[in-house]
Formats: structure tokens, sequence, C-alpha cells
């Protein structure tokens, strides 16, 4: 049901849409974070 509200209006849709954007934004700043630190461990 409440899925249905929410494809329904634009608002619904605008709110996944940044939801997903802000995830799938944490998680590459996240990797990057990772891959940085490691090279760093291994640099020393």
């Amino acid at each position: 049901m409440i899925t249905e509200i929410l494809f329904q209006s634009p608002i619904g849709i605008l709110t996944i849409a940044t939801l997903l954007g802000i995830v799938v934004f944490l998680g590459w700043v996240g990797y990057v974070v990772v891959h940085n630190v490691r090279e760093a461990g291994k640099n020393k």
C-alpha cells in the first residue's frame, strides 16, 4: 500500500531517488576512504 502511494506521487519518487542517491554516495565515499587507508598502510 505504502509503495503504491510513493510511486504514484512525484514527491514519493523524488524521495526514493534521493534516498538511493544518498546510499550510493555514502557507499562510494566509504569505498574511497577504505581504499585510501589501505594504500596509505602499504606505503608505510
